[in-house]
């Protein structure tokens, strides 16, 4: 993390048999902040240079408490910069993945012919904070097309939407599954079959996007996620996409710290961190009405499932949408587990 720079810090705590009254944030010891509501989270500003050891309280509605597990952060006084750029001019797409319709590199672009219904792709290779995504896409219908960014999974994102005739524009968020329009307007050049130059600046609190040059919409308040991937996204449309480049100021991820709770069982998750294949869950005992959900650090679930009985679970890894730290939480009637675990997935 860079010097002086905010960093923010999360937290997932649960009480299975009653409520979380508070969670605070502790530096080396000493409260920094606290959080009375979900997201748990508190926005440490201007973190000085030096070694810290971050932990979370949480305290219930009865007053009984826990403390999470340590996380060493490092503030160094170099601030980094994370670059990457993608022409396609090798003919590949190196870890782009698609999350619907069919996504490949033609003529040195990366290409959808696929216009049959509203589909995203994504760079899978890293996740970006505090960016400047820019990109050149070209519709080849009068229909919507556009970018995505701070992107978890086909229900979590934000989206740069373009409609190539009339040229309007929205910024929209989808969180879990629901749209909402943050905000419109219209922009000039570009439509069907030209491309549009698009570049969003993104720093984890609010966006500012300009289209072919103009400022369309400025530092809207976009705090439901604040990281994530990028790509794109199409409407009923195929499109071509090209000249993507991001530029993240630093590497400062907002930091996860471990799950803490009054009250509650863990479970055996391995193997751990997770890189492919299946995670097994392992039960004390044979326990029935298993319902299993899969979290990640911004309290979104990302995955659900339920087993009539067991003492043991499996989960795929294509569960897990991306490379991170996830809460699985087990109730077995009225019983509750929880573990973290690591998904690191093989590159």
């Amino acid at each position: 993390f860079a010097e002086n720079a905010d960093l923010l810090i999360t937290a997932t705590a649960t009480d299975p048999d009653g409520s979380i009254a508070k969670v605070q944030f502790y530096s080396n010891g000493e409260i920094i902040g606290e959080a009375v509501s979900e997201p748990y989270s508190f926005n440490w500003q201007k973190a000085p240079k030096g070694d810290y050891i971050l932990k979370a309280k949480a305290i219930d509605n009865k007053g009984v408490f826990a403390f999470s597990i340590p996380v060493n952060v490092s503030v160094s006084g170099q601030a980094g910069q994370l670059n990457y750029t993608e022409n396609f001019d090798d003919a590949q797409a190196q870890y782009w993945q698609s999350s619907g319709g069919i996504w490949n590199v033609e003529s040195n672009q990366y290409r959808t012919p696929s216009g049959d219904g509203v589909y995203t792709s994504f760079y899978g290779g890293s996740t970006f904070y505090n960016f400047t995504y820019s990109a050149r896409i070209k519709p080849d219908w009068a229909n919507n097309y556009g970018l995505v960014f701070n992107y978890t999974d086909t229900k979590n994102y934000y989206s740069v939407e373009l409609d190539a005739d009339p040229k309007n524009i929205t910024l929209k968020e989808v969180k879990n599954g629901s749209e909402r329009t943050l905000a419109t307007g219209t922009y000039t050049g570009g439509g069907q079959g030209i491309y549009s130059a698009i570049k969003i600046t993104n720093n984890g609190k609010t966006t500012t996007v300009e289209v072919n040059g103009k400022v369309i919409f400025n530092a809207v308040s976009t705090t439901a996620f604040t990281y994530g991937k990028i790509g794109a996204y199409t409407w009923y449309c195929p499109a071509w996409l090209d000249d993507v480049e991001v530029i993240a100021e630093s590497r400062q991820f907002p930091t996860a710290i471990s799950t803490v709770k009054p009250q509650g069982k863990e479970l055996v998750c391995y193997p751990n961190p997770l890189s492919h294949g299946t995670l097994t869950i392992q039960l004390e005992k044979p326990e029935k009405n298993i319902q299993l959900k899969v979290f990640n650090t911004e309290g979104q679930m990302v995955w659900s499932d339920q087993q009539k009985e067991g003492t043991s679970v499996t989960l795929p890894a294509s569960v897990f949408p991306g490379q991170g730290m996830y809460l699985i939480r087990l109730k077995s009637n009225d019983k509750m587990y929880q573990c973290k675990v690591m998904f690191q997935p093989v590159k």
